[in-house]
């Protein structure tokens, strides 16, 4: 099996209140320890592969001091007998961010996502202080640094109920940011996040909305060198008839593994603290042993049963969508998204817009 991405968490907590944070409210341990760490390395870059992505994932990763991080890119260096390509990535909220983290970040090639849900109002409705105040301005001034330093760096926004009909101006705020590429997510209820469903969930007719919304922006906008996901990787799905994306895929992805702070193992973070669908454990059990893991079986069972109540024309594209979303709206992890006719709608949009472009 090969392993294209590793996120490792080595820390669930934060400095800031998200409303829609996915870590459970129940986690004890703060920090990740060496171990786990350590055995995380040694187990990947012993496996059957040749390159690896490094996600450092949170809560907020930078709450980690910069000497865990030397020490921990010593280790992979270290421990890569192989020659493997490694790439490290950080996802950040970016108020920590300064002219130190900066450097480092720069001189160790990471590359850096930043967490930005669109112009001021929006963002400061739920990306927030535990006192209330919201995080905008401390964002941009970490951009800011970055932009400095000549960083490259890309941006997730979460739509929600406060994303409605501000796609231009969230789109806007993305461009002007100075990102070289994005990412848009659906707001999805997990972990502490769980109680402001009802205040941020997204209907599946306003997710029709918002996410053909945001394609016609992109494509008219975009002159081939800012990536908008999901877009991009759905207009490539159209052509070679294959997802790279997790959700669209008919189940999790194990060739991405999410370490957390305890070398708990899962397929995505959503499912931290849930131990029905937790793979393993990277300190007691071997990568074949993940690979045949109940939870596995589950997606294997998963990938069988969408395969037969879907009867959609986009269904290559779309596989029945994520599983996660599937077990949170309804109930179960077998069946199709609760937005499936939403992507449906999306998809049609989609490969009507390239047909028409295909005929001028």
């Amino acid at each position: 099996m090969r392993y294209k991405e590793i996120v490792i968490t080595p820390t669930q907590e934060c400095n800031l209140s998200c409303r829609y944070c996915y870590i459970p409210s129940t986690h004890k341990k703060k920090w990740v320890s060496k171990e786990i760490v350590e055995t995380t390395f040694k187990k990947i870059l012993n496996a059957d592969t040749k390159e690896v992505s490094i996600i450092w994932h949170g809560g907020e990763p930078l709450l980690m001091d910069l000497d865990f991080f030397r020490e921990s890119l010593d280790l992979e260096k270290r421990l890569n007998k192989r020659d493997i390509k490694i790439k490290n990535n950080i996802q950040t909220n970016a108020t920590l961010i300064n002219r130190d983290i900066a450097y480092f970040l720069k001189k160790n090639n990471f590359e850096v996502g930043i967490s930005l849900d669109g112009p001021k109002d929006v963002h400061d409705c739920n990306r927030i202080y535990s006192d209330g105040r919201g995080s905008f301005d401390d964002v941009m001034k970490g951009i800011s640094i970055l932009r400095e330093r000549d960083i490259p760096f890309g941006i997730i926004s979460i739509l929600n109920k406060k994303s409605i009909n501000r796609e231009k101006e969230i789109y806007k705020t993305i461009r002007e940011a100075g990102a070289n590429r994005a990412r848009v997510n659906l707001y999805s209820s997990a972990g502490k996040g769980k109680i402001y469903k009802d205040y941020l969930e997204l209907s599946p007719k306003e997710v029709s909305k918002i996410l053909i919304n945001f394609y016609d922006i992109w494509t008219k906008d975009n002159d081939g060198n800012f990536m908008l996901s999901p877009f991009k990787n759905i207009v490539d799905s159209m052509f070679t008839g294959k997802s790279n994306l997790c959700e669209y895929q008919g189940g999790c992805n194990l060739n991405i593994l999410v370490v957390d702070m305890y070398g708990d193992l899962y397929s995505c973070g959503r499912f931290f603290g849930i131990k029905k669908y937790k793979i393993g454990s990277i300190l007691k059990d071997s990568l074949k042993d993940i690979q045949q893991s109940n939870f596995s079986k589950m997606l294997d069972e998963r990938k069988r049963r969408i395969e037969e109540i879907c009867d959609c024309e986009y269904f290559k594209f779309c596989r029945g969508g994520c599983a996660y979303e599937s077990l949170d709206n309804r109930g179960s992890f077998n069946e199709k998204t609760l937005y499936c006719e939403s992507r449906k709608e999306l998809f049609a949009h989609i490969y009507n817009d390239i047909k028409n472009k295909i005929k001028q």
